[in-house]
């Protein structure tokens, strides 16, 4: 797969962008001919409650309350790939309900619906889109 990726980006000169978890660049820094490659890393930080809201409007079109958008940072923990699964099934609680303010009792169902049962069950965070 590496190979293909390098082939891809010399054929192409086109640079590339890798997301992995915080195990990726152990893993490529053993592929020399990859790594010399690579040009940055960028590690994100976990998100505050101010930039859960603007990634509700600007991604769905919501408004979420300050009190919501805390209790969905307390209960990802601020974790980018938990917040865009809740955002994901906030949004479409939204479009149900016909509204586009997310309230605290909706992050609360929402985070009982998704996020604790797929802690609890030791899901990926990236089998969480697939659960609805």
């Amino acid at each position: 797969m590496l190979d293909t990726v390098r082939d891809l980006h010399d054929i192409t000169k086109t640079p590339i962008i890798l997301v992995g978890m915080e195990e990726i660049c152990s893993k490529l820094v053993r592929h020399r001919q990859f790594w010399s490659r690579i040009s940055q890393i960028v590690e994100f930080a976990s998100l505050a409650a101010p930039e859960i809201m603007m990634l509700a409007n600007v991604w769905a079109g919501l408004q979420i309350e300050p009190e919501a958008a805390e209790l969905l940072c307390k209960h990802t923990e601020g974790d980018f790939r938990h917040i865009t699964v809740a955002l994901y099934h906030l949004e479409q609680a939204a479009n149900t309900n016909k509204t586009k303010t997310i309230t605290a009792s909706m992050v609360e169902a929402v985070v009982s619906k998704v996020i604790r049962r797929n802690k609890k069950a030791g899901r990926p965070a990236s089998a969480q889109r697939q659960l609805s």
